[in-house]
């Protein structure tokens, strides 16, 4: 009896000691993958590009559901009603999202650079993966109408900015929302996550994203599986032009694909073969813009043509 007794305790040890192992990796993920660091959320300059938006946009700020202060970028138009939300990506912020700002602006469009949560200036101490963002979105599309009730909005994301736009397309958008531009979005956080570990860090991570998940739930109060843009573009109708770098080894270009075929509204595909990971833009700059504007021009013209049918009736 003792025996077993002994055994018994020692299989209960021994798990107890997986549990808090394992438990302690979950902490270690979440930590390294999706917490903020405090220490760079700042606004204003970008170190890297020597940029300083203030120079360029108006901050403004507005309230997310759970009650977060969001802040962001607004630069108005001189005349017209056209608007472009530029979103960043992973760990970035709001001034990376300049150039993009610029091409719109010189195109005669309002434009306004969000910060998302836990980025930038915006209030929050974890990284959305695109999820908890999408609905920040929507915040800044209210916060659009206010302004300008008449606004026709583009919604243009890089990386996990373009997952965000994806994501917040799924939502019950207004019909003020004409088009989503994504550049190098992910299907899924979790196979973007999977893919980063295997190809970047070491293929002995990739079960440990259940660890992650788990501890996103406890400590984010959301779920990575449901930052998912494959699932969202099944539920719009909103034309989608889906770009992405041939070469890029961040966001495989496969998923480009898969969301492409997945897609059931209007939509076009772009890829610039030699690219890497959000570098389309820079890499062939006359190109990118090129198909943007010739996607918006058609497609923006058939959503005034349709929302002036559905007034007629």
């Amino acid at each position: 009896m003792k025996k077993k007794s002994r055994i018994f305790l020692g299989l209960a040890a021994g798990t107890a000691a997986v549990g808090v192992s394992l438990w302690g990796l979950g902490q270690i993920l979440y930590q390294r993958v999706l917490k903020t660091d405090k220490a760079e959320k700042r606004s204003g300059g970008d170190a890297e590009s020597g940029q300083d938006i203030s120079l360029f946009y108006r901050p403004v700020t507005c309230q997310s559901e759970d009650h977060l202060t969001l802040w962001g970028y607004y630069r108005p138009a001189e005349q017209g009603h056209r608007w472009a939300i530029c979103v960043h990506g992973y760990r970035g912020k709001p001034e990376r999202m300049h150039p993009y700002g610029q091409a719109y602006a010189k195109r005669g469009y309002s434009v306004l650079l969000p910060a998302l949560r836990g980025h930038g200036a915006s209030e929050g101490t974890y990284i959305g993966m695109g999820w908890p963002d999408r609905l920040d979105i929507v915040c800044w599309i209210k916060w659009i109408l206010r302004k300008d009730p008449e606004a026709e909005i583009v919604l243009h994301g890089v990386s996990m900015g373009a997952a965000t736009v994806l994501l917040a397309a799924g939502e019950n958008l207004p019909p003020n929302v004409r088009a989503v531009v994504e550049d190098c979005g992910y299907t899924t956080a979790m196979k973007e996550l999977s893919y980063v570990a295997e190809h970047q860090i070491s293929p002995l991570l990739v079960p440990a994203r259940i660890l992650l998940s788990a501890e996103t739930r406890l400590r984010a109060r959301y779920r990575l599986e449901d930052a998912a843009p494959l699932e969202a573009v099944k539920k719009t109708n909103l034309p989608i032009l889906f770009m992405h770098g041939g070469k890029d080894d961040f966001v495989p270009s496969e998923m480009v694909y898969q969301l492409y075929e997945a897609a059931k509204g209007p939509k076009e595909l772009y890829v610039t073969p030699k690219a890497g990971h959000a570098e389309s833009a820079r890499m062939a700059p006359e190109r990118y813009w090129a198909k943007i504007d010739a996607f918006l021009q058609h497609h923006w013209q058939d959503a005034v043509e349709q929302q002036h049918e559905a007034g007629e009736e």
